[in-house]
């Protein structure tokens, strides 16, 4: 297992013969099964605000 961090950035991602080869920002070229992005973009979720959602007793889904 091959973690890239915020320093080596991925620049090209292409899919070859079913696998993926990813070339980092400092030329690192590596070749994936698969890739993860995970940025961490969504770890504070936004709920719209919607009337009545408080009173809601429903199960409520978020994809944000």
């Amino acid at each position: 297992m091959h973690f890239i961090n915020q320093k080596n950035l991925i620049m090209l991602l292409q899919s070859i013969n079913g696998r993926f080869q990813v070339t980092t920002k400092s030329g690192e070229i590596l070749d994936a099964e698969s890739v993860i992005c995970a940025t961490g973009s969504f770890h504070r979720p936004y709920v719209p605000d919607i009337p009545g959602l408080a009173e809601f007793r429903g199960e409520g889904l978020n994809n944000y």
